[in-house]
């Protein structure tokens, strides 16, 4: 590998996390924003309804704290 094709993979690598955590604070804000709880989307072990939290479990935050901790 040469050092252009390492930058080039750092600079993707920085751009997805920063999406990633844009998506994360977009849905936070618009759950705030919109008075409603996402909260029913997240993990329920033991529970049909909770197998929709197996991906939707890591776009949810309980409170802005959760949020910023993670």
């Amino acid at each position: 590998m040469n050092a252009d094709a390492d930058a080039t993979r750092f600079r993707q690598a920085v751009r997805i996390a920063a999406g990633f955590t844009l998506a994360l604070w977009v849905i936070k804000t618009t759950e705030s924003l919109l008075g409603i709880d996402l909260g029913v989307y997240g993990n329920y072990p033991g529970s049909v309804r909770g197998l929709a939290g197996i991906l939707a479990g890591p776009l949810i935050h309980g409170s802005w704290s959760h949020l910023i901790s993670n």
